[in-house]
């Protein structure tokens, strides 16, 4: 990768310190004292939660009428996501689902704060636990861990971090502005339809990597609801292909593993989360830049002659 790195994304996580924290004095702080927090903003929480609880259902209006049928699915009652055969069986679910809505309101039972309460302990003791690990090592060694559990930071702390993200917004946004140049100067030289192919492939699990007669086959399970005659997996074929770098990923070599072949395999983490692209034009094809995220962050390089794809194929192929 030449923009989308490691430190780019490691850099990405360090954007947003105070995001839901508030500033509070500096100081020392009782037991005593953090109990009052604690009480104070489950307190809070709890208001919260009644508004919503007695908040009556609303709904989005639109014209039917007028809009594409293509644009409309719903979940049937098993679970399976439906297309409507018309205008009028669109209308018909939604006011089912708005009666339904309405009815639940009406027959609600009394508030019970007891599982907000619970929720908040919950949540407060996880974020005791590992709270502090999103912050820097200065800030993890001078913060109490009861405060940001509680959604809290010393004022002090709070501007400093403040300060360290506006830094590193700038540094960020440098670099998304070359990436952004160059990948668009850089994408004109390669046929539309092989970036298309992994639009929406964001936070999408790779499943597999195979070398097959030349070729590297990436099996991949997207994030996405499916229609009762489609799968939600793609195989993406690299024709011709030579990886550049795997960085300890799963490579398996069918022709080896069936005892055809003899080519190596590298052989290490399972599945992967696919994260982000770069697709760059070479001589005899492109080379596709990968950054993936297994145990930790890896990298997959392919060069390759193409790259095709096929859709809704059974996972087991």
């Amino acid at each position: 990768m030449k923009f989308y790195t490691k430190e780019w994304y490691e850099l990405m996580q360090k954007l947003d310190y105070c995001v839901c924290m508030r500033p509070i004095s500096d100081g020392e702080y009782s037991d005593d004292d953090i109990k009052k927090l604690y009480n104070k903003r489950l307190k809070a929480e709890i208001a919260r939660d009644k508004r919503d609880y007695d908040e009556p259902p609303s709904f989005i209006d639109f014209d039917i009428d007028s809009a594409d049928l293509d644009e409309f699915a719903y979940i049937d009652g098993t679970g399976v996501l439906c297309k409507p055969s018309s205008k009028a069986e669109i209308k018909e679910i939604i006011e089912a689902e708005k009666a339904a809505a309405w009815a639940e309101y009406e027959n609600r039972p009394p508030f019970d704060p007891s599982e907000t309460e619970q929720m908040f302990r919950q949540m407060y003791d996880a974020r005791l636990e590992y709270g502090l690990m999103r912050f820097p090592e200065w800030a993890r060694e001078t913060v109490d861990p009861r405060l940001v559990a509680l959604g809290y930071l010393p004022r002090s702390v709070y501007d400093s971090l403040k300060e360290e993200c506006r830094r590193n917004k700038k540094q960020f946004e440098q670099i998304n502005r070359a990436a952004r140049n160059a990948l668009k100067k850089e994408n004109k030289k390669i046929p539309a339809r092989i970036t298309d192919i992994f639009a929406g492939f964001h936070d999408a699990s790779i499943l597999r990597l195979n070398k097959r007669d030349g070729d590297l086959e990436m099996c991949v399970r997207l994030n996405c609801a499916c229609f009762e005659d489609e799968t939600p997996y793609v195989r993406v074929v690299f024709k011709n292909a030579h990886v550049l770098e795997s960085d300890g990923l799963v490579v398996d070599d069918c022709a080896k593993s069936s005892g055809a072949g003899s080519a190596d395999a590298t052989f290490a983490d399972d599945m992967s989360v696919y994260l982000y692209d770069e697709f760059y034009a070479v001589d005899g094809g492109v080379e596709a830049h990968f950054l993936l995220c297994a145990d930790d962050l890896k990298y997959l390089t392919v060069r390759c002659a193409d790259i095709v794809c096929e859709r809704n194929v059974d996972d087991a192929e």
